[in-house]
């Protein structure tokens, strides 16, 4: 049986490795894409396993940013 690829707030926080919060929070800022399911007074969240992995492996904030070389 194929894993479902939509994950819920926590299981996509296990998934990579930060705290609930942490990923809910991203989800607010932009930082991460996130579906929030309509119909509930709260935001309930779902994930793409696809887009965290993209967000994992995205461009480093590390890399060189000034030009200098």
């Amino acid at each position: 049986m194929k894993a479902s690829r939509w994950l819920t707030a926590t299981e996509a926080a296990e998934y990579v490795k930060v705290k609930r919060r942490t990923l809910v929070g991203w989800a607010r800022q932009g930082k991460v894409k996130a579906y929030p399911l309509s119909g509930t007074q709260r935001h309930v969240w779902r994930f793409l396993r696809e887009d965290l992995d993209a967000m994992l492996t995205g461009p480093s904030g590390a890399l060189n940013t000034k030009g200098d070389q």
